[in-house]
């Protein structure tokens, strides 16, 4: 996507790859109108990326709850999160993925939801 050098108005909000603090000292420039479909189909990346990053954050946090050493975080967290991880990786898994959570149904369902997302990225990363 193109634009000014320093940022550019669309859909009511600036967008620049400054820090805000820098944002009201800027050329605010509107969109080209000929990139205004381009730029909607990003910012809906933009936002489905910022929801799953939420949806990850908290499915994480709700793996890590309870985990007191570094083997229980490699226990419940999924191959995928523990490959980044060195300290983790060399450890031998022994209980399931997602240990921490197992007899609640209701987090377990929405881990399920979430490590598709995990994975799914993952696998993104991997291939770009």
């Amino acid at each position: 996507m193109t634009g000014c050098h320093t940022g550019f108005l669309y859909g009511g909000k600036f967008h620049s790859n400054y820090p805000p603090e820098k944002h009201f000292t800027l050329n605010k420039m509107v969109l080209h109108p000929t990139l205004h479909e381009e730029a909607g189909r990003y910012m809906d990346a933009v936002k489905l990326a910022d929801r799953e990053e939420m949806q990850i954050k908290q499915g994480i946090y709700s793996l890590l709850d309870g985990c007191t050493s570094m083997h229980d975080l490699r226990d419940t967290l999924p191959e995928a999160l523990v490959s980044l991880f060195l300290e983790l990786s060399s450890l031998d898994r022994t209980r399931p993925e997602a240990y921490t959570i197992l007899s609640n149904p209701i987090k377990m369902h929405s881990w399920r939801v979430i490590s598709d997302v995990i994975f799914t990225r993952f696998a993104s990363e991997l291939i770009s």
